[in-house]
């Protein structure tokens, strides 16, 4: 399985939230965000005509620990699920998560929260029979992977209210080769 997730942003080094000032809230994300730079992706080449992956290198290294969630809601409509949140931050380990909410363009509040603070806890205890399925789920489908042997190829069809796998006859695959040869 190749499995992927995106970050929004990061704290300083010290991955403390109390390093940021207690400045009004937009100079706060301001803050927060100077320094991110959006740069687009490198174009493919007319001629590929097989699905790549590329491997851009730059930045720098930054700790599981310092990584945050940003969301912004507006007022209007500032309700918030944590239950619906929770399982994204949970399996990212994205620790530090943000939620600002603005009026008319103008960011009015900030809310913080950590994984590790007691109500996000509690949220999280809510999903642990939901986490039990999924981790049944997850074996299940690595035995099966295992069983198909190195050059298997298996499908997953969701099919009434039953997950079910498949092998394939095909041999074929979604990932290119060289990307193929850095698991066996």
């Amino acid at each position: 399985m190749v499995v992927r997730f995106d970050v929004d942003a990061y704290l300083p080094e010290s991955g403390k939230v109390s390093t940021i000032p207690s400045d009004p809230v937009d100079a706060q994300l301001e803050k927060l965000l100077h320094g991110l730079s959006i740069t687009p992706a490198p174009q493919a080449t007319p001629e590929a005509s097989i699905p790549s992956v590329c491997e851009v290198r730059g930045g720098a290294y930054i700790p599981q620990n310092c990584i945050m969630e940003l969301m912004a809601r507006n007022q209007k409509n500032a309700s918030f699920q944590w239950s619906e949140t929770y399982p994204q931050l949970f399996f990212s380990q994205t620790p530090h998560f943000y939620l600002a909410v603005q009026t008319g363009g103008n960011f009015t509040a900030l809310k913080r929260k950590n994984l590790q603070d007691q109500d996000v806890r509690n949220v999280g205890s809510g999903h642990q029979g939901d986490f039990r399925k999924l981790l049944i789920a997850l074996e299940g489908i690595q035995k099966a992977m295992i069983e198909s042997g190195q050059e298997g190829r298996c499908t997953l069809v969701h099919e009434g209210g039953e997950l079910k796998v498949f092998n394939r006859l095909a041999q074929d695959s979604c990932l290119p080769q060289e990307v193929l040869t850095r698991f066996k």
